[in-house]
């Protein structure tokens, strides 16, 4: 097991030598991992959402969010 562990965190450090993320994609990941979570757990937010058209309209936000980070994401390691 630890040769396992050996291995992977050579490759692991190897890459991340090779590709830092920039503070903005760290920024905008932990946000849109907040904001995911006070969708799915009512009890991380104070947001209150009275219809499923609310719920839907922040979904829609959320993949548009996740799009875009991707995309951040995929323009700073090529």
């Amino acid at each position: 097991m630890e040769t396992n562990f050996s291995k992977l965190s050579k490759t692991l450090i190897e890459l991340r030598k090779e590709h830092k993320a920039i503070k903005p994609i760290k920024v905008e990941a932990q946000k849109f991992i907040n904001d995911l979570m006070q969708l799915l757990f009512p009890h991380f937010t104070s947001d209150i959402y009275y219809t499923e058209n609310d719920i839907k309209s922040k979904l829609i936000l959320l993949k548009r969010n996740l799009k875009s980070l991707l995309i951040l994401l995929n323009n700073n390691f090529d």
